[in-house]
């Protein structure tokens, strides 16, 4: 019993002194925190603007607050100023903190504020910011364009929307274009300083035609005011392929064999249009060293002037010249593609007629007409042109060409373009120029070879017999054919081979 008295007596005395030593400890610290808002709202401003709002903190524990740091999460248009807060505050004590919205695009914005101190309580709540902006914003629409790989040859468009999708005019100040080729172009159809409203928009259009098979880009840049985004850009690729190769064969007929038949305007509208430089003319034919008969008519009266001319007439270029002056008091409307094929039919040409023995069966026909007005025969364009073919066994030995004023000669460059021919202005002062060419673009000639579709002009190739050809031709992109020059002429006889690749079937 007295062990047991003693054991109780101890415990007594040691809770007694634990008690004791309790109530002599230092109480835990009670630093504690508030702020006087936990949304700061800011005012809509434009662009360039800001605004400046006041946070409290204050110290409402017993002991003393530290703010240790102030962090704001969120986009950089929200900023403090804490050079005036206090960072150390007793019991009942407060400092302010400057928060400030700048906004630099349109549209809302968000961010929490969180002031970190010591507070008893750990990490308190964060301000909520909030704030608008009003400017005007720049999409382009689409901003990158791919064109793929495209036939070379087809053309692909593509346009782009320029639209104001902010809450401010738009101001476009300047649209340019940089490509890495000329394959790639673009238009547009509004002025440099074009003001665009809220959803408003307008176009841009970029076409891409490959004309070989390297990669092309287009840089698109779209100049305004938008703050955020002043110089726009949109990007465009693309790139091109080649077609199938392709071959056309052709073997050179008789070179040696022409017939001309001049039809001459002789009304009141040549007077200052009369044929000149006869001369150079009949050079041109004597140089190819060709067997031609030339006659003349005017295109009221189908009888030829004077007599055929050949490479055996005495003074060629005089009697040339002499058929050529029709003069300009002809009767009666303008009936040239009438009467020159009035001139090449029956009766003249039968037998004992006026013309007989013009039109010789192996020789390619040629027919000129010049003048300053439009024709005005009662057929129409393709009866008259049909009945030019029907001379020959072969269409392909008829070729119409004209020297006329182009802006009343639509039935006469209709006759052209259905044979193959040359259309020439005459009020060209060139145009005599352009004789050398009347006889070397039509399929009867060895010198001229269309092709049966329109290639790529660098992928031309020429064999000869089988063998290629590197000089002596060119590829004549006006009348998709391969020409001869003068010097290189195959012979009769040959095969002339030409390898190509066309240009893409485009849709």
């Amino acid at each position: 019993m007295k062990h047991f008295a003693a054991l109780i007596g101890l415990s007594v005395l040691f809770l007694a002194s634990g008690c004791v030593q309790d109530r002599h400890s230092p109480p835990p610290p009670d630093a504690r925190m508030e702020v006087s808002h936990e949304m700061l709202a800011f005012s809509t401003l434009n662009v360039g603007q800001d605004e400046t709002r006041w946070l409290l903190i204050e110290s409402v524990g017993e002991d003393t607050l530290h703010i240790e740091e102030i962090v704001v999460d969120g986009p950089a248009v929200f900023t403090i100023d804490d050079s005036g807060t206090d960072p150390t505050l007793e019991p009942g004590e407060s400092t302010e903190l400057a928060v400030i919205f700048t906004p630099v695009t349109d549209g809302d914005s968000f961010a929490d504020l969180h002031v970190i101190s010591d507070d008893v309580r750990g990490d308190q709540p964060g301000v909520v910011l909030f704030g608008g902006g009003i400017a005007p914003v720049l999409e382009l629409d689409p901003a990158e364009i791919d064109f793929g790989d495209q036939e070379i040859g087809c053309e692909m468009e593509q346009e782009i929307t320029i639209r104001n999708t902010g809450s401010a005019p738009l101001v476009l100040d300047e649209v340019t274009f940089t490509p890495t080729s000329d394959e790639m172009l673009f238009s547009y159809y509004f002025a440099e300083g074009t003001t665009l409203a809220p959803a408003q928009s307008e176009t841009v259009t970029v076409y891409y035609a490959p004309i070989d098979d390297m990669t092309d880009t287009g840089y698109l840049h779209v100049y305004s005011n938008d703050p955020l985004t002043p110089d726009a850009l949109a990007t465009q690729i693309g790139s091109g392929t080649l077609t199938e190769l392709l071959e056309d064969n052709h073997e050179v007929e008789s070179t040696e064999e022409v017939d001309i038949l001049w039809v001459i305007d002789n009304s009141a509208a040549m007077v200052d249009l009369q044929v000149q430089n006869t001369q150079a003319f009949v050079n041109i034919v004597d140089v190819v060293d060709i067997d031609y008969q030339i006659a003349v008519v005017s295109t009221d009266d189908p009888s030829f002037r004077g007599p055929i001319i050949t490479p055996s007439t005495p003074d060629s270029v005089a009697e040339f010249a002499q058929a050529c002056a029709v003069g300009t008091t002809g009767a009666g409307p303008n009936t040239g593609l009438q009467t020159g094929l009035d001139a090449l039919s029956p009766p003249f040409t039968d037998p004992g007629g006026a013309h007989e023995g013009f039109l010789r069966e192996d020789a390619g026909l040629k027919v000129i007409f010049v003048g300053a007005s439009e024709d005005q025969s009662a057929n129409t364009v393709t009866d008259i042109v049909s009945g030019y073919w029907a001379l020959k066994a072969n269409s392909d030995h008829v070729v119409l060409s004209t020297i006329n004023d182009t802006a009343n000669a639509a039935r006469y460059e209709q006759a052209a373009t259905m044979t193959g021919g040359l259309v020439e202005d005459i009020n060209n002062a060139n145009w005599i120029n352009t004789l050398s060419q009347l006889f070397w673009y039509s399929p009867n000639w060895g010198d001229s070879y269309e092709l049966t579709q329109v290639p790529v002009p660098e992928t031309v190739e020429v064999l000869v017999n089988g063998t290629p050809v590197y000089v002596g031709w060119y590829f004549d992109e006006i009348y998709n054919a391969v020409v001869f020059e003068l010097d290189y002429l195959p012979e009769q006889g040959d095969v002339i081979t030409i390898r190509y690749r066309p240009e893409g079937m485009c849709a």
